[in-house]
């Protein structure tokens, strides 16, 4: 209990602090006021099955989604993938190549993907569909670095560029993620932020918004039809900032717990807290849970489970993991996501 005091007080400081700068109007919902939702998919196993949390620790290029401060530590050339059925029969994809330089900071490359299925076109007319088929694809393509200015304290940053697609319409814009790592002197704590998806508007456009319409449709003998467009809104990118603390609760030769509680603070919604906790067994077994969004009382994600296996390769040079976690959206049914890395 001793280990969680001050880890305590300086969270709360820090919420405290960030909460005196949030407006009168910090409770009200702003669901569907921002595009690219897929950017709040996490596409880290790790930090999914800990109840969505990780802007504190260190880990994999997957651990970038947290905060791009993470891959500062990393001390080895990296490569990992991931795919997953999300809802509704959507499938989440990610590829990522870490460069790890202890001189010059480690350099990530990264895409991550949402593509819905095919689906057949209908109109009033055409209820049973047209013959054309439609989907929607969502893409983010990321470079990050990351760098230790001393042992003790990480920065690091990530350029996107974001697409979405809907049939024969789309939108694009950038946006960037920065984050920092602090190993505290209070029992080395880890304390993390990170400010993700700072960037432009996104607004659709594309031939299906193209039309032509009758001007004057009471008169005749005008132009019958003229070429218009359907001009949809500008919207903002899903905005939000993170902030937690973790650290080792047990640390034996052959045991260890780690505890991690992030704060979220988006953009489009209202404050929440996430809680996860891992045991490592052996160095390299490992089990995990979560509490995502437990003070979210409209939140439908329950508790997270998960597993980790790391191995050394015969050279004891290439080292192969595997990540598993489950996420379970009640009504919706359950997530599951494997990811896979090599570093050597």
């Amino acid at each position: 209990m001793k280990k969680l005091i001050y880890p305590i007080i300086m969270f709360n400081l820090i919420v405290n602090s960030i909460s005196g700068q949030i407006d009168n109007n910090e409770n009200m919902e702003k669901t569907g006021t921002s595009a690219a939702q897929f950017l709040k998919i996490p596409f880290d196993s790790k930090g999914s099955a800990m109840g969505n949390t990780g802007v504190s620790i260190p880990g994999s290029i997957s651990s970038s989604y947290w905060n791009p401060a993470g891959i500062a530590t990393i001390q080895q050339n990296e490569f990992g993938i991931l795919n997953a059925n999300w809802l509704a029969d959507i499938s989440i994809d990610f590829f990522g190549l870490l460069l790890a330089s202890s001189k010059f900071g480690n350099v990530g490359f990264s895409i991550f993907s949402l593509n819905t299925p095919e689906d057949d076109v209908t109109t009033i007319y055409q209820p049973d569909g047209t013959g054309e088929k439609w989907r929607a694809s969502d893409i983010s393509i990321s470079v990050s670095y990351g760098k230790q200015l001393s042992n003790n304290f990480s920065i690091g940053t990530s350029l996107k560029f974001i697409q979405q697609k809907i049939w024969h319409s789309s939108a694009n814009t950038f946006a960037g993620d920065i984050g920092i790592l602090f190993i505290t002197p209070f029992k080395n704590t880890r304390l993390g932020a990170s400010l993700s998806n700072y960037g432009g508007k996104m607004k659709l456009s594309g031939r299906d918004q193209k039309l032509s319409i009758d001007p004057d449709q009471n008169n005749q003998g005008n132009v019958e039809f003229v070429n218009g467009s359907f001009e949809t809104n500008k919207f903002d990118l899903p905005l939000v900032f993170r902030v937690g603390i973790s650290n080792e609760l047990f640390n034996a030769k052959n045991y260890e717990a780690t505890y991690s509680f992030d704060a979220i603070y988006p953009s489009d919604g209202i404050q929440y807290l996430n809680l996860g906790i891992e045991t490592t067994f052996v160095k390299k077994y490992k089990l995990r849970v979560g509490l995502p969004s437990f003070t979210n009382e409209n939140s439908i994600e329950d508790i997270t489970f998960g597993l980790g296996v790391d191995q050394y390769l015969t050279n004891n040079s290439t080292k192969i993991g595997l990540d598993y976690s489950l996420s379970d959206f009640g009504p919706l049914g359950t997530v599951q996501r494997i990811y896979l890395n090599f570093k050597f």
